[in-house]
């Protein structure tokens, strides 16, 4: 499921991308360096002020942060879709956005003439369903492991080890 650690790495992606340390960051915005470790591995959740504060640093819209963070969930989410089907994370997002594309679209109504096919341009530019999860990041976010498949738990178990039970005394 879509959680912290990925906004978290979304985070780290641009801050590093910026060539920032944490420690120098974290201090900028008025927390501490832990803290700022908490948000980028995904073990707390960042509230809006704060991730106001960490966008205005990093020069960036709080909802491009959030698209990066999206983006990277939809990565993972395909990954690991493509590892149980034995196919690519590639061909997957190729099969979920089978769309014409705008060329397509172009070549079909150039019949109409030209200014009817600018009008039905920009209302097709202005009605794209993924418009909205475009990104402006620094680099390319497709390709992140959020969490390798290797280091996954399965649900239900524990990172701590369980207690042994206690003799009984007589």
């Amino acid at each position: 499921m879509f959680g912290p650690e990925y906004l978290g790495k979304a985070i780290t992606l641009r801050r590093e991308a910026g060539k920032r340390k944490q420690k120098a960051f974290a201090e900028e915005i008025g927390i501490s360096k832990a803290t700022m470790n908490a948000y980028e591995m995904g073990r707390r959740p960042v509230n809006e002020a704060t991730l106001e504060m960490i966008s205005q640093s990093l020069k960036c819209e709080s909802i491009d942060l959030l698209r990066d963070a999206f983006a990277l969930f939809v990565y993972n989410h395909l990954r690991r879709r493509a590892e149980k089907t034995g196919t690519t994370p590639e061909e997957l997002a190729a099969r979920a956005d089978a769309r014409p594309s705008l060329e397509t679209i172009h070549l079909a109504f150039q019949s109409i003439g030209t200014d009817s096919w600018g009008f039905i341009a920009k209302i097709l530019e202005f009605l794209r369903p993924d418009r909205f999860y475009e990104t402006r990041s620094p680099g390319p976010l497709w390709g992140v492991d959020v969490d390798p498949p290797s280091k996954a738990r399965k649900p239900g178990t524990s990172k701590k080890p369980k207690k042994a039970p206690r003799p009984k005394t007589e």
